[in-house]
């Protein structure tokens, strides 16, 4: 399965889409979709479609984002959590020797 490229928005919506279909199912798909390219541009059906071929793209790298993501916090969490064990342990011995004297 190929991906299209993220760094150019796609001439084609329909085609970018029919990359990340498997090949056996883009012939089923470019009959579907046949109906909305004769479509007129600022037609409204037309408009929604487009809208849910671009959720596909952000839908299918979104699993991936919120993985990244999660690593991110799991490091900040591991960081923010060692530097409070640290700060807690050196105000020990500080709270120890008030309550002594």
């Amino acid at each position: 399965m190929t991906r299209p490229d993220r760094a150019r928005p796609p001439d084609d919506l329909f085609d970018a889409i029919a990359t990340l279909l498997e090949p056996s199912q883009r012939e089923y798909f470019y009959q579907r979709m046949l109906y909305f390219r004769q479509l007129r541009p600022d037609d409204e059906l037309l408009r929604i479609v487009e809208a849910i071929g671009f959720l596909t793209f952000i839908i299918r790298e979104a699993p991936q984002a919120v993985a990244i993501e999660r690593q991110h916090l799991e490091q900040l969490f591991a960081t923010h959590l060692a530097t409070v064990e640290a700060t807690a342990k050196a105000a020990r011995p500080i709270t120890n020797s008030s309550t002594i004297g």
